[in-house]
């Protein structure tokens, strides 16, 4: 496959390489400037192929695992505090990158309960006229006031 940069230049790689390297953990970023070219424009060429999506998947779940392995193994106290940071730096790229699978999930059950559309022509046949009210007056040196 082939691209261009801005400027024009040619650049040819092998997509299978890069989506190897994007499941052992290499980032767009540094794929793009190893390669000279925009990362959206190489994000947008990616995308397009077929074992790209699970790359990045392959990616995420080694980092997690080994962010869970950097825990379990931690010993001093700075060690602990930093794999804690990459387990959650991991955790919350998964769940913005994959939804589906990482992120959390909300159920929401809606019922039918009669027709809509029934309901809403009852409630428009409804009299809604305001109800009259009167309010007692009494006049005080001839000027009419209300009762509080």
């Amino acid at each position: 496959m082939v691209f261009y940069t801005g400027m024009g230049a040619l650049v040819a790689y092998d997509p299978e390489q890069l989506i190897q390297r994007i499941a052992e953990g290499a980032f767009l970023r540094d794929l793009a400037k190893e390669l000279g070219i925009d990362k959206r424009r190489l994000s947008e060429k990616l995308r397009q192929h077929p074992g790209y999506e699970e790359a990045k998947q392959e990616c995420i779940d080694t980092q997690l695992e080994e962010a869970q392995i950097a825990l379990k193994e931690a010993r001093e106290s700075s060690d602990i505090a930093r794999a804690r940071e990459m387990f959650r730096a991991a955790a919350w790229r998964a769940e913005r990158e994959h939804p589906a699978r990482w992120g959390q999930k909300t159920h929401v059950l809606v019922e039918n309960v009669g027709d809509l559309g029934e309901r809403l022509r009852r409630a428009l046949e409804r009299d809604v006229s305001p109800i009259p009210v009167s309010l007692p007056t009494q006049v005080i040196d001839s000027t009419s006031t209300r009762e509080s």
